[in-house]
């Protein structure tokens, strides 16, 4: 359990192991001293207005009833490049697209990377989860929509002179409904990142969840390793089963290739999936394009 940390704690990557955190961390920053951040109860199925819609957004205002066999959620997977670019832009991108799940690659791990990952939860209308350094850099925030039922950070195995990779891992709960959700950032070394793929599918399977949620910058195309690795445990790629919006999430300038992917098991609906439309020069925010999956799961 890691309830006291440091905004310069460092995770040495000898320890490994998961930490379990039922509660989130004292980083998670309280609305209150910001003024509130309201519950996304009403959520609109098109958060980002098309320009060819003379930028206007149609909101349907879902609620956890706006579908009568399940629970609407949200998940946003995005690859924040360490906030290099600009974080307020990052932060305006994440509120804009509403999710009840944020994803993100390349949150800060340097110095003082709790307050600035609580900062950017704050600024984008979210809360922290669990995540950052201690996950490898990667995060995972929620709305208030979610109750945290546990949470946790796996570092993977490092090769030498390679980046720390992990995974960040929630079991959350929406009008009741659990599910669980994960993000992950794989290697550029493509033994490494076959790997890394295995571990977490094996990480997934071994959770006893039905429901499972899998967003994360894979670093190869669709029916490499990585993919196999992840379709093969049973998760759906989102947006093959319900393409919307754009498909290529990289470079953001622009863009050629998909990288960036959520992936769902077979018992979630998948209402569509894709870069979403109408984004207004999202290179200012980072070198990748975010990725939305609006999804129900299903009332038990």
């Amino acid at each position: 359990m890691r309830d006291k940390r440091t905004d310069d704690a460092v995770s040495d990557s000898s320890e490994g192991g998961t930490s379990e955190r039922d509660k989130r961390t004292d980083d998670a920053v309280s609305d209150s001293s910001e003024g509130g951040t309201s519950e996304r109860d009403k959520r609109t199925d098109d958060a980002v207005s098309d320009s060819s819609e003379g930028g206007t957004s149609e909101r349907d205002k879902r609620t956890d009833d706006a579908v009568s066999d399940g629970i609407s959620v949200r998940v946003l997977s995005y690859n924040v490049r360490s906030l290099r670019d600009d974080a307020a832009k990052v932060a305006a991108v994440i509120s804009e697209l509403r999710p009840d799940v944020a994803c993100l690659q390349e949150a800060p791990r340097f110095l003082r990377w709790r307050s600035r990952c609580a900062q950017l939860a704050r600024e984008s209308g979210l809360h922290m989860v669990t995540g950052g350094r201690t996950a490898g850099a990667v995060l995972l925030l929620s709305s208030l929509r979610a109750d945290v039922v546990r949470a946790e950070d796996v570092l993977l195995p490092k090769h030498a002179h390679l980046h720390q990779r992990g995974v960040a891992l929630a079991v959350l709960a929406i009008g009741g409904v659990r599910f669980a959700v994960a993000t992950t950032h794989l290697s550029l070394d493509a033994g490494e990142r076959a790997e890394q793929a295995g571990l977490v599918a094996g990480l997934l399977t071994g959770l006893d969840e039905p429901a499972v949620v899998l967003a994360g910058d894979l670093n190869d195309r669709p029916g490499a390793p990585a993919w196999a690795a992840f379709t093969g445990a049973g998760l759906r790629d989102a947006h093959a089963v319900s393409p919307w919006g754009g498909t290529p999430t990289f470079p953001a300038v622009a863009p050629d290739r998909r990288i960036d992917a959520i992936f769902a098991s077979a018992v979630i609906t998948v209402r569509r999936c894709g870069v979403p439309p109408g984004l207004v020069d999202p290179a200012a925010a980072s070198d990748h394009l975010p990725v939305v999956a609006d999804l129900v799961l299903t009332k038990r």
